[in-house]
């Protein structure tokens, strides 16, 4: 399946399902939420369903089989432009930053809030994290180079593996 979205200047959002081996769509909505433009499209793992991310800090889910709405969630702020979530490899989680520096956890099939982190946590590097394949841990970089895994049940700091480099230099690897 590919995903085709639109977050124009209007204040319509399009979503679109093509079948990945010969285009055709299977289906086209609109959604209107004001001035909110979609700004990331995450496929669950099962591929079910599918999560947007709206500049006005909302998080949704929609079934793949049709684009309806299954829930949604406020974060409370804007999000820059290139926000990013991520989906758990045991499909159970949705684990985001948000512009305040907390890191939210929802439940990806109700969009129910988990846990917030503290807004204590290193800053990231991106906006990218990844997931272990249980969902146990959520792992990101952050701007000084280190490494950092929270709980992905509670979210709790784990442990910090500290940078090699310093901010300023960079490898390459051979």
């Amino acid at each position: 399946w590919l995903f085709s979205a639109y977050g124009g200047s209007s204040d319509v959002n399009m979503i679109r399902l093509i079948r990945a081996s010969d285009g055709e769509e299977l289906w086209c909505n609109e959604y209107e939420d004001g001035d909110q433009k979609i700004v990331t499209l995450e496929l669950s793992r099962d591929g079910a369903a599918f999560y947007i991310g709206l500049d006005s800090g909302v998080v949704a889910a929609f079934q793949c089989k049709d684009g309806q709405r299954l829930w949604s969630y406020e974060v409370g702020e804007t999000v820059p432009s290139d926000w990013h979530f991520n989906a758990s490899s045991d499909g159970g989680k949705l684990v985001f930053w948000a512009a305040d520096g907390s890191l939210h956890c929802l439940s990806a099939q109700t969009g129910e809030r988990l846990w917030q982190s503290p807004t204590s946590l290193e800053a990231p590097a991106s906006w990218q994290l990844q997931s272990s394949r249980d969902g146990a841990r959520v792992y990101y970089t952050t701007q000084g180079g280190s490494v950092v895994a929270v709980s992905g049940v509670t979210g709790d700091l784990l442990w910090t593996a500290p940078s090699l480099f310093s901010p300023s230099s960079s490898s390459t690897a051979g």
